[in-house]
């Protein structure tokens, strides 16, 4: 059962619009695309992962995808938790092409792909903080104690791995996706006897639930873009050029004269992605290339949930 899905990736939504608002010629536009292929990369592996998952039996697997749990002062992230009665499983995931090399008595991970050495953080050791970090979190809770395995899973098949031999215990938990089932098997052999109830596993996916917390894609300071290097006005829906004309109650494009009465909305979404819920009605006026305060001050009320203050303190918030 999946108690917890994916979500596409706010920090993609984010950067997605900040490359588009940001000139080709910026110095942080290539930082940007990079980021935005690799987010994406580990996104559909993760998604490929989770094809897998999905056809485990209901009754007895607790599925929890991109969790975020606070730890002290910080949080840990893990790609997919299962739970079941037996004991809990950490996926580690990711969406590597290429040959890949593992060494663990350096601890390095290596990849080579098109001529290019690429070290990347070593996935056991990661895995193995993931699962030292549940354990605590859980302990915190005053959650059950039981057996948490874990596994490194690529998901790109093309991806070839490479062991100086065969014989370090940790090789078996570096795996392709497709042979994810077969392993959750073994674990399932392993682990015959129930260690927790059906109210405690309901004690763990409440708690889970409800300790989990969404990261903010604060895209602006990731890679150190003032914002007066965003590009401001409404775009146009139809060919996509900024910004757009305010036209008694309309908006006009110079560029292909197609006309909208609600071409703002998706203009307040990226203000959102770029500089967080709150808004003010000087900013939103600036963002949206418009003179009058009192068409911004309709559009704020029509658009968003609640605010707090008065006049020109007044700030509202949408919620993405």
């Amino acid at each position: 059962m999946i108690v917890k899905g994916r979500k596409f990736p706010l920090e993609i939504k984010a950067l997605t619009v900040l490359r588009t608002r940001i000139l080709q010629g910026h110095p942080q536009r290539k930082n940007i695309e990079d980021r935005i292929a690799t987010k994406k990369a580990g996104y559909y592996g993760e998604k490929e992962v989770d094809y897998f998952t999905s056809l485990l039996p209901n009754e007895k697997f607790n599925i929890f995808q991109d969790l975020r749990l606070p730890n002290k002062n910080s949080f840990f992230q893990i790609d997919s938790l299962l739970i079941t009665p037996n004991y809990a499983l950490l996926l580690e995931v990711k969406n590597i092409q290429g040959q890949l090399y593992f060494d663990p008595v350096s601890n390095q991970f290596t990849r080579k792909f098109n001529g290019v050495e690429s070290r990347f953080t070593e996935p056991i050791l990661q895995s193995r903080r993931l699962k030292y970090q549940l354990h605590e979190w859980m302990k915190l809770h005053k959650m059950p104690d039981m057996p948490i395995e874990y596994l490194f899973v690529n998901s790109n098949p093309t991806a070839i791995f490479n062991f100086p031999d065969n014989k370090h215990p940790f090789y078996d938990r570096i795996i392709h996706a497709d042979y994810l089932l077969e392993k959750i098997s073994e674990f399932d052999r392993k682990y015959k006897q129930s260690v927790i109830t059906p109210k405690q596993i309901q004690l763990i996916r409440s708690n889970l639930i409800n300790e989990h917390t969404e990261s903010k894609a604060d895209v602006l300071k990731k890679f150190s873009i003032d914002k007066s290097d965003i590009i401001t006005g409404v775009q146009c829906p139809n060919c996509r050029k900024i910004p757009m004309e305010r036209i008694n109650t309309a908006w006009l494009c110079s560029l292909c004269q197609h006309q909208s009465k609600v071409a703002h909305i998706p203009t307040l979404e990226e203000y959102v992605l770029l500089f967080g819920p709150y808004i003010t009605n000087k900013s939103l006026r600036e963002f949206l290339n418009l003179k009058s305060r009192y068409v911004t001050k309709r559009i704020l009320i029509s658009s968003t949930q609640e605010s707090t203050g008065k006049n020109k303190g007044k700030v509202y918030k949408k919620y993405n």
